[in-house]
């Protein structure tokens, strides 16, 4: 296991729905007797290029995960600080580069998805790498329910959750991310922190994809690469109940 190139992050939190002040659906709701997170755990797991996973949670879900998981040697246990972005600096502390992050949400996560994102991430000169799925590939496969969508000039696109930090200046993308992830369902006001005249560019749908690119990389002074991921499950994450029946029925499950 240790020959292997590339650590991972999985983070593993229950967001707590303020209304109810239950838990919403995420990486520790049952699909058919197992865990979200265990098909994210298994998929990481046959994945040659990566080595050690650390699997951020708190103690009370740590204790909820099968033996199987708790007694391999391949998993560290790390206790989450208060939000995504403070997590994964915590658990990037004294990890060498590249490292993966995804979540632990995303039970329709492959090998041969975390392997073609990687693939492509290596081959890129970047700090980081972010996954993007391409929306029509979504409509293509008669997917309809509604996903974040980020729509630029030359095409629209979905989130993955899949992050590449392959330099440890990629670090300092955790300090914006703590300042927007509560915006992480409003794709303008997450644009609109980088400044009017990007915000202005993309509610007019005047900016591709590669502008942005080239744009939030000048003004993080960073090296940031957009990754297409040609999958369209791993824009299918387990965050609303809305999605459950859907991943249900693309895993097989009665």
């Amino acid at each position: 296991m240790e020959s292997k190139l590339i650590s991972a992050i999985v983070l593993a939190g229950q967001r707590i729905n303020e209304k109810s002040k239950k838990n919403n659906f995420g990486p520790f709701t049952k699909i058919n007797q197992r865990y979200a997170i265990e098909y994210v755990l298994n998929a990481l797991d046959s994945t040659d290029e990566i080595g050690r996973v650390s699997l951020v949670t708190d103690k009370y879900y740590q204790n909820m995960i099968t033996a199987d998981i708790k007694n391999n040697s391949n998993i560290k246990f790390i206790e989450p600080e208060s939000g995504p972005s403070l997590s994964v600096k915590k658990a990037l502390n004294g990890l060498q580069k590249p490292c993966l992050v995804t979540t632990g949400d995303h039970p329709l996560l492959t090998a041969d998805t975390v392997k073609i994102f990687l693939k492509k991430s290596i081959a890129e000169k970047a700090d980081i790498t972010i996954g993007l799925v391409p929306h029509k590939l979504l409509i293509d496969n008669k997917i309809s329910s509604n996903r974040t969508l980020y729509k630029f000039q030359d095409e629209s696109f979905c989130g993955c959750n899949l992050f590449l930090f392959k330099t440890n200046n990629a670090n300092h993308v955790l300090d914006i991310w703590n300042k927007v992830e509560l915006y992480r369902k409003k794709p303008w006001k997450i644009i609109s922190f980088f400044g009017l005249t990007y915000l202005v560019l993309y509610l007019l749908g005047a900016m591709r994809l590669k502008d942005a690119e080239i744009f939030l990389s000048k003004k993080m002074g960073l090296n940031i690469k957009f990754i297409e991921v040609t999958c369209f499950k791993a824009a299918i994450d387990l965050d609303s109940e809305k999605d459950y029946p859907l991943i249900r029925k693309l895993l097989g499950v009665n």
